[in-house]
């Protein structure tokens, strides 16, 4: 049982250690898509790191007309600006069902991360009229 919980964390891990931190432009910052009234909004929520994993918190919102498809983490090594073309981990890897949700405020664990290394966080946030982010932070593992 354990090692098919296992191998996908290791998965996860090795995509973050390979790619790093985008440094494209920040999409919009958990505002949704700029004068969008519909646009789902994230906000990033503390990071608690151990030795090589991470719980970080987040939440999301939408308006019920477009509710939610998906929220989550994404993560990337170093400073930066991570987006879910990074290590993105949804909240559905915890079993949270987010799809047709107007709200959800929980965690995600970020696992098999590297040991003394600094990474960047945000939550992101996803409905029918895009993925909003929220404020990047970091944090740094034991």
């Amino acid at each position: 049982m354990k090692s098919k919980t296992l191998l996908p964390l290791l998965a996860l891990g090795l995509t973050l250690c390979l790619t790093g931190c985008s440094r494209e432009f920040d999409v919009d910052n958990g505002t949704g898509t700029g004068s969008n009234t519909g646009a789902a909004t994230a906000t990033t929520g503390s990071a608690t790191p151990d030795y090589v994993s991470a719980r970080c918190y987040l939440s999301a919102t939408a308006p019920s007309s477009a509710p939610l498809t998906d929220a989550g983490i994404c993560c990337c090594k170093g400073y930066g600006t991570p987006t879910t073309s990074n290590l993105s981990v949804p909240l559905r890897s915890r079993g949270i069902d987010v799809n047709g949700k107007t709200s959800v405020s929980d965690y995600v664990i970020v696992g098999v991360i590297e040991r003394n290394t600094t990474y960047s966080y945000r939550a992101y946030a996803v409905n029918s009229h895009g993925t909003a982010y929220g404020a990047t932070k970091t944090f740094t593992t034991k």
